[in-house]
């Protein structure tokens, strides 16, 4: 996941949770590409991708990680 210049708090929200996360900023389009996202900014959790194009609300992002945690 990465929160470089995208304007969402996941990492704040995983922190509340209690959740280690690790954020990566992938910039390369063939990276991106692999995942199947067309728009940026995709977010991938644990191999998968769970948002793709625009900004997320923060009830989005909570339950990202009540789905996946």
């Amino acid at each position: 996941m990465s929160d470089h210049g995208l304007g969402f708090p996941r990492a704040q929200v995983a922190k509340a949770r209690g959740i280690a996360v690790k954020l990566e900023k992938v910039e390369e389009v063939r990276d991106i590409m692999a995942y199947g996202v067309m728009n940026t900014p995709g977010v991938v959790i644990n191999g998968k991708v769970v948002h793709a194009a625009g900004v997320p609300s923060r009830d989005k992002i909570e339950q990202w990680f009540t789905d996946t945690c």
